[in-house]
């Protein structure tokens, strides 16, 4: 199967880092006036994509570190963390997230736009947490 990437996994975390500094002014930002469609359209592409290069940290993880072939990706999400001591709770907000990116892809049901700007916030976070993860990860196995 090949050894970790480490390049690889870095240069999706600096893509997920822009993304992010892309995020977080929206996130704060406050008005009374609904933001446009082009905003809305381009925190979508936002967390899509950046939830995308999440899911393909933990699909190389389980495949070079962990030597398991996912079968999807929250498989490959519980094979790349698993015994690496996350809490449960966060695990379960990176399986809410890759839920959240089917949805917005797939249009497995309607993602309200305002419900996404207001989860915004913690999606952010949960993201950051992922990076510092992948980053931890990254520096006990001597890749980082």
């Amino acid at each position: 199967m090949g050894e970790v990437d480490a390049g690889r996994i870095l240069a999706k975390l600096t893509y997920i880092d822009a993304e992010l500094a892309v995020l977080r002014p929206v996130a704060e930002y406050t008005t009374d006036a609904p933001p446009g469609p082009l905003m809305v359209a381009g925190v979508r592409y936002a967390i899509q994509t950046s939830i995308e290069a999440v899911i393909d940290i933990c699909f190389h993880v389980s495949a070079k570190a962990a030597r398991h072939v996912p079968q999807g990706a929250h498989d490959a999400l519980n094979a790349a963390v698993a015994g690496t001591g996350v809490a449960d709770a966060q695990v379960k907000r990176w399986h809410d997230m890759i839920g959240l990116r089917n949805r917005l892809v797939h249009g497995y049901e309607q993602v309200d736009d305002q419900q996404l700007l207001a989860g915004l916030p913690g999606g952010i976070a949960d993201l950051a947490a992922f990076m510092t993860w992948s980053r931890r990860w990254l520096h006990e196995k001597g890749e980082g």
